[in-house]
């Protein structure tokens, strides 16, 4: 039996910002989750670039961009249906008042 490969990356937003720093997968993954703080401002919006200290644009997938609606807390989130990139970081529509952590679990 192998055991599979499983990495948690933290994006964070500073308290009274809406961008979180932006993390490098480093790889492709099977699976890619969204763990979400237990209170969220607003939406949270998932950007991507090509390149490390590229550009970063909201994600699109299936005729919708890749937003997590407001409300949507203290929950693991299947990126699946949002796209995901290999450089991301999320983009709030409202302002952490006291910061706000997010997970993103990787898997094999």
């Amino acid at each position: 039996m192998s055991q599979l490969d499983t990495r948690v990356f933290t994006l964070t937003v500073a308290s009274g910002a809406t961008e979180s720093n932006a993390i490098d997968l480093g790889r492709s993954y099977r699976k890619v989750y969204l763990e979400t703080p237990s209170a969220i401002a607003g939406a949270a919006e998932i950007h991507g670039a090509s390149e490390k200290d590229g550009t970063f644009k909201n994600m699109y997938n299936s005729g919708a961009t890749a937003v997590v609606a407001s409300g949507i807390s203290n929950m693991m989130i299947d990126l699946e249906d949002y796209a995901y990139t290999r450089h991301m970081k999320l983009v709030l529509t409202a302002a952490a008042a006291d910061g706000a952590e997010y997970k993103v679990v990787c898997s094999e």
